[in-house]
């Protein structure tokens, strides 16, 4: 599905803070894919993970090697941990373990794992430990982009180190939400839901077009509603400008495409 324009459309002058339109809308169109197939995954294997989690929370047993080859399993701990490679069979870029954890401090995170050897992204989106109740509903497709974002940009670039994430344990805000990775992780979390509006067929053009309306309205009301508070306070100056313009882009790109069908 997005394998073969991986590496043209996603390494090929990508700019994490200056992303053309065409790529931006390139990238939020497989995030849909990728979730839609990751909520189908949950949904069907709803029943077993609820009996699995029964025997293993009465009987706890040990995770062997086998266990990294299933689709899924419970952990001791009461974790729930997915194989990526069962859920996007087709998608060999979406390789990564994705583990579901009870409500923590942090709702998503993602990160290299050792005993796995390679990357992992972590969801607090369990109802409790064993507890998989309404877990496909409560997996928000903002949340997955923003932590599948940070994937895809560690693909591209390859290992690197997580700046980000030790600015925020020390409690510097301004530097974790200035950093490159966090800003395009906020940025396609942002647009998340607007990209799916502007998308759906069911929706009449001349609604899309109100939602658009001019730039400076769509600005303020994206910005009011759509973007992280904590992440525009924090932003400087030179990344604000470039959200913008960033924004603009996006703007202009579904208000053309809108126009050109009018012709």
């Amino acid at each position: 599905m997005f394998a073969t324009d991986f590496k043209t459309k996603l390494t090929t002058n990508y700019q994490l803070v200056e992303a053309s339109p065409k790529t931006d809308h390139f990238v939020q169109t497989q995030m849909k894919a990728y979730y839609g197939q990751l909520k189908d995954f949950l949904y069907t294997h709803a029943d077993e993970m609820v009996y699995a989690a029964l025997a293993m929370e009465q009987t706890p047993q040990p995770n062997t090697a086998a266990d990294l080859r299933k689709s899924w399993f419970w952990t001791t701990e009461g974790t729930l941990l997915v194989n990526g490679k069962k859920v996007f069979r087709d998608a060999p870029e979406m390789d990564f373990w994705i583990w579901f954890q009870p409500h923590g401090k942090h709702s998503g995170h993602m990160a290299f794992n050792k005993q796995f050897e390679g990357p992992l992204i972590l969801f607090s989106v369990l109802k409790g430990l064993f507890d998989p109740d309404h877990l496909a509903s409560r997996l928000s497709d903002d949340l997955f982009t923003h932590e599948v974002t940070h994937h895809f940009d560690t693909q591209r670039q390859g290992k690197v180190k997580n700046h980000s994430g030790q600015a925020l344990k020390k409690g510097d805000l301004k530097g974790y939400f200035n950093d490159p990775f966090e800003y395009n992780a906020y940025y396609q979390e942002g647009l998340s839901t607007l990209h799916s509006l502007l998308e759906m067929d069911r929706i009449p053009d001349d609604k899309k077009k109100d939602l658009l309306g001019n730039f400076e309205d769509f600005k303020t009301r994206t910005f009011k509603q759509n973007f992280a508070e904590a992440f525009l306070t924090h932003l400087e100056p030179k990344f604000k400008q470039k959200l913008v313009k960033r924004l603009y882009g996006f703007w202009k790109f579904h208000h053309d495409r809108l126009k050109a069908k009018e012709v």
